[in-house]
């Protein structure tokens, strides 16, 4: 992600909290996060460990928790937040599965909670661009617990550079007033 980040112009520190410690990182008034004064914090909440949560049953709930550990988190970092929506799992073979119904519950409930407190990016475009086969390795999910394949991690890395890059832009306003009809400065 650095190098990513780089190639778009942006230098970058990057603080990374602990494996799964993200609760910990938002809610600790102590913590690494917190003394790295970050201008952006990504969360990358990843399918395959969510739903595995006995928290992310409802849905609705989850999001919430999001949503106030987000604005409590805010009170000490004014930062910037991206969230990765939930990833397609692969056990989302039909529109009917537990997953499918599951995952589109909890992105419509992200989308709502979040409104203004996060920028959302979602992954199924790039794992549409990518392939279901490029991007799921159960084998890496078990050994190292990493949710994707390492071989797309270039081709991830740069979408969420691509992001963080548009959140880090200073907004320039340019305004230009036209007079069609000689309504504001009469001619």
């Amino acid at each position: 992600l650095p190098l990513a980040l780089q190639a778009r112009g942006l230098n970058v520190q990057i603080y990374e909290a602990g494996y799964n410690q993200w609760e910990q990182e938002l809610l600790d008034p102590n913590a690494g996060i917190v003394k790295f004064r970050p201008d952006i914090v990504l969360l990358m909440l990843a399918s395959g460990l969510l739903y595995l949560r006995e928290d992310c049953e409802n849905t609705a709930k989850f999001a919430e928790k999001v949503a106030r550990l987000i604005e409590t988190a805010s009170e000490r970092l004014p930062s910037r937040y991206v969230v990765t929506l939930p990833e397609p799992l692969e056990e989302e073979v039909e529109q009917t599965s537990w997953a499918y119904l599951w995952r589109h519950r909890l992105e419509q409930d992200f989308r709502i909670r979040l409104e203004g407190r996060a920028v959302l990016l979602d992954l199924e475009p790039l794992i549409t661009q990518v392939g279901a086969a490029a991007w799921y390795s159960p084998k890496y999910l078990v050994a190292k617990k990493l949710p994707t394949n390492p071989q797309i991690t270039a081709r991830h890395a740069d979408y969420l550079a691509q992001t963080i890059a548009a959140v880090a832009q200073k907004t320039r306003v340019r305004l230009i007033v036209v007079d069609l009809d000689n309504t504001l400065w009469q001619g």
